[in-house]
């Protein structure tokens, strides 16, 4: 086992990380897919170093551990930002146990602050770079996804524009693509084309890794910067 000042000072280290991750989730506060999602390459990461940090410290069969698995399990579909918080009060209870002091009361959570001058389509602009970086580095299925959900929020953005009623809310992304279809919101077309992008989320969100490749995630990435620039100019 390591040193108990070693391993507080990784865990110093993971909670300095979650205050990035967090000013990264609220910055992007309008893309519910993005937020404590599962195929955020970085947030992933960061919880299984959570979850390594207190096996070395406290043992894999720790009370710890266990009940962070059970977190995990209880809260990753139901409440992934309940999640999010039981691996912070993991961290903050390993560091005092670490340090030989009580554990501090848990912080109220600060509200996100985000500016009304952050546009949609910054925010937009700014997740597609990120993509396209994902891409670069051949993470295809995390580049699709993000995609995707920038896709679907542009296409729930397009609806209020058009005065749909707020049933679309409920929509999933072909259901959009259909009720704007039917409105005149977009064309035959944009609605084609916007299904062979919902296909290629799907593809990657079910892990058909084999069917994603450079080029068709490419052509995903910029038929989606096209469709922004159009309708959000």
């Amino acid at each position: 086992m390591d040193d108990s000042k070693v391993l507080c000072g990784r865990c110093r280290e993971l909670l300095k990380a979650a205050e990035r991750l967090r000013d990264d989730f609220d910055a992007c506060y309008q893309y519910t897919w993005f937020r404590f999602s599962p195929f955020n390459p970085d947030y992933a990461r960061w919880k299984k170093d959570v979850r390594d940090q207190l096996v070395r410290a406290f043992g894999a069969n720790s009370s710890r551990v266990l009940e962070l698995d059970r977190c995990e399990r209880v809260y990753s579909q139901s409440a992934p930002g309940t999640l999010f918080d039981r691996y912070l009060d993991s961290l903050r209870g390993a560091v005092s146990a670490l340090e030989g002091a009580p554990p501090p009361p848990r912080p109220a959570p600060a509200p996100p602050q985000i500016s009304d001058r952050v546009s949609f389509r910054a925010i937009s602009r700014d997740l597609l770079a990120r993509a396209a970086s994902l891409r670069e580095e051949g993470n295809f299925l995390s580049a699709a996804v993000m995609c995707g959900a920038v896709l679907e929020n542009a296409l729930r953005r397009i609806c209020e524009s058009e005065g749909l009623s707020p049933r679309v809310r409920a929509m999933d992304f072909p259901g959009l693509c259909e009720a704007l279809l039917s409105r005149g919101g977009i064309d035959r077309e944009e609605h084609r084309q916007l299904m062979l992008k919902f296909s290629l989320k799907k593809m990657a969100e079910h892990c058909y890794s084999e069917k994603l490749n450079a080029v068709n995630v490419g052509e995903m990435l910029e038929w989606t910067g096209g469709f922004l620039d159009r309708r959000f100019h």
